[in-house]
């Protein structure tokens, strides 16, 4: 009865506004708040929530918490920045130092339309034009057009939205009323200047833009009109088809921000930045490099959750000796991804190569904290066993490179700290025991690295792999004695595990032909037999051919093989419509046709006597028996002659690139009904 009281537009509107909020739950998991922390849809929600509060505060601080994690969302940026500008604090008047600290960090980061146009729009803000005096408005024009200028240089190629700034640019010189003559010639010069260098880039929107360039040399002056047009005409008509290749490469990107993989954005972006390293625009070394990281940063804006746009990115500034911006990108593409092993493994060779170790282990540190909250909040529910092995082995994996950096960068003492603190996980793997052995007898402790082993023997004694890699070791060390001895241990073990026992067999057996001598070796086939009753004692000898180098066994290839498969597999091929009989093992129903025989009109079969060849009567496929009769030869055809007139029509039909290339310029089917229309 309550709830009928409420009015049903007030509803709606808490509906809505509880829509927006993120939804906060005191059980959720450390985990699980930090996935709500770097999703991208709450904190927009977060934000569209605090607006329709009109709390200052509540606002700006949802601004500040989601652009410390997505630093290069320039939408974000350009709202933060509207916001600012449209609710003053001190009486009124923008706070120009917060503002342009913001422009400051993100401008020249940042490859958002929306970013530089809210750029503009503050600098015409602050510098008027309107109610000065001449030399006022030739100064505060100066200053807007350089802010332009520079949009222009940053942001002009953008072949996305370049159109936006271009049209921005020219319609502020449009709104520019002369006072003379010499301040029209001035504006016309400076219009021409911009529309020539806004065709002179590939644009999505290249074929409006020259257009509009048409349009303007003609409302200018006719005369010099056509002059003009014919001098830029070559250039565009060079750039035209190459601006369609961008376009068929960028038709399907689109920014993603939700945490999926998406291997057709990363395929696109590859094929966009290698087009560019060709330079097909034969643009001079710098002008290249430039538009070919402005892609690369674009690549991270678009595909932000998609480690490895950030991987390719950093890989890119490293090659080119840029460091710090190299260390900015990987630090920033971790915030958003701290689940990335890619950029992790990247961030900490940066800092190995500046022989850090403490920022070396920071970083392995700070994934594995990452990966053991996400195996807290697995290990609560058993919805997904496959996804809690997988992150117990990520973790594992971790271990073990740090070890193995810490070894390279450092003391066997410090891997020996790092291996105490892989063994406090619940989970530890016997890989991270194998791993510190090997590093240990790597650096001649022996002693050291056998202990390791026996310690990670009492754990993992039930797993086949970590004894087949423990024998290993002990094979290298020319432990013989404590070799045999795991592998009775093992036997005993494993018993209850077929498969582990037959593996293990097999390489007892071969480790005993390699060293062992001949009452040994027969000794161990008994038991084998005895232990496997279904093997045969040819069984056993095969298994002494294994190839120690390569899959390949010589006594399979030259005492075991199958003739009825090859038999078989020849007659399919050569009459693939006959069938075998049910009985695999009679061979009576073959089909054999002689592929050495030579086709042609006087070419015949003689069939007599191969009746019988195998067990029975052969029949012999028609197909393969050519008459010998000349009458009845095929006549050969007369070569293939185009007409005149279907020649000429082919030359004047348009090329097939007008019907694939996007944007199509033909429509194949319409082309069709045109032609069939024709009465010849």
């Amino acid at each position: 009865m309550v709830a009928s009281v409420i009015p049903q537009k007030r509803k709606l509107e808490e509906q809505i506004a509880n829509d927006d909020v993120p939804a906060k739950s005191s059980k959720q998991s450390s985990f699980e708040e930090l996935k709500n922390k770097l999703s991208y849809s709450k904190w927009t929600k977060s934000i569209r929530a605090a607006f329709k509060t009109n709390d200052r505060e509540k606002i700006v601080s949802n601004f500040e918490k989601h652009l410390a994690i997505f630093k290069n969302d320039g939408k974000a940026w350009a709202q933060y920045i509207e916001y600012e500008m449209d609710h003053p604090v001190h009486d009124g008047k923008i706070d120009k130092k917060k503002i342009e600290k913001m422009f400051a960090q993100t401008l020249t980061k940042v490859c958002d339309l929306d970013l530089w146009k809210m750029y503009l729009r503050y600098v015409q803000a602050i510098h008027p034009t309107g109610s000065k005096s001449p030399e006022e408005q030739d100064m505060a024009r100066s200053i807007v057009l350089k802010a332009f200028q520079f949009a222009a240089d940053n942001v002009g190629i953008d072949y996305l939205r370049s159109s936006e700034l271009w049209t921005e640019y020219i319609k502020y010189l449009n709104s520019w009323k002369p006072a003379n003559i010499n301040e029209a010639a001035t504006k016309t010069e400076l219009t021409r200047q911009v529309m020539l260098k806004m065709i002179s880039v590939p644009s999505l929107q290249l074929e409006e833009n020259w257009k509009m360039y048409i349009r303007f040399e003609n409302a200018v002056d006719q005369a010099k009109a056509r002059k003009n047009i014919n001098d830029n005409s070559p250039d565009f008509m060079r750039l035209r088809p190459l601006s369609q290749e961008l376009y068929s490469i960028t038709n399907v990107l689109q920014e993603k921000n939700e945490r999926r993989h998406s291997r057709k954005q990363l395929g696109r972006f590859a094929r966009w930045i290698k087009w560019e390293q060709t330079n097909k625009l034969s643009l001079p070394d710098e002008m290249v490099e430039k538009r070919v990281n402005y892609v690369y940063r674009l690549s991270t804006q678009m595909a932000r959750y998609q480690p490895e746009v950030w991987y390719n990115y950093a890989s890119y500034l490293l090659f080119k000796k840029k460091e710090k911006e190299a260390l900015e990108v990987l630090n920033d593409g971790l915030l958003m991804n701290p689940q990335s092993m890619c950029l992790t493994y990247q961030l900490a060779n940066f800092y190995e190569a500046q022989s850090n170790l403490e920022e070396t282990q920071k970083a392995w540190l700070a994934l594995i904290d990452y990966l053991k909250k996400e195996y807290e909040d697995l290990k609560l529910g058993t919805q997904d066993p496959e996804g809690l092995e997988n992150c117990v082995k990520t973790i594992c994996s971790c271990y073990i490179m740090l070890m193995k950096q810490t070894k390279r960068m450092a003391t066997i003492k410090d891997v020996r700290k790092t291996f105490a603190l892989a063994r406090k996980f619940e989970k530890v793997s016997w890989q991270v025991y194998v791993s510190y052995a090997l590093i240990e007898y790597q650096c001649n402790e022996v002693k050291v690295a056998v202990r390791s082993f026996e310690l990670a023997m009492r754990h993992f004694g039930l797993i086949y792999d970590f004894v087949s890699a423990y024998l290993d070791f002990l094979i290298g060390i020319k432990d013989m004695t404590n070799c045999k001895k795991v592998i009775e241990i093992s036997l005993e073990t494993l018993k209850q595990d077929s498969d582990a026992v037959m593996k293990l067999f097999k390489r007892y057996l071969k480790i005993e032909l390699s060293f062992g001598d001949t009452n040994s070796i027969r000794s161990l086939e008994n038991r084998f037999i005895a232990r496997f009753p279904e093997t045969t004692p040819f069984d056993l000898s095969v298994l002494s051919f294994d190839s120690d180098y390569e899959n390949y066994n010589v006594c399979l290839a030259t005492d075991k093989y199958d003739f009825d498969n090859k038999v078989k597999k020849q007659a399919t091929e050569n009459k693939p419509e006959q069938e075998f009989g049910k009985n695999d093992d009679n061979h009576s129903n073959f089909n054999i046709v002689d592929s050495t025989v030579p086709t042609g009109p006087a070419t015949s079969l003689d069939t007599s006597g191969i009746s019988g060849t195998i067990g029975g009567s052969i029949r012999v496929s028609q197909n393969a028996i050519i008459d010998n009769n000349p009458q009845q030869a095929t006549p050969p055809r007369k070569p293939f002659v185009v007409r005149d007139e279907v020649y000429n029509l082919l030359r004047v039909l348009p090329k097939a690139d007008y019907y694939s290339n996007q944007p199509k310029i033909f429509d194949p089917k319409k082309t069709v009904e045109f032609l069939r229309s024709l009465k010849i």
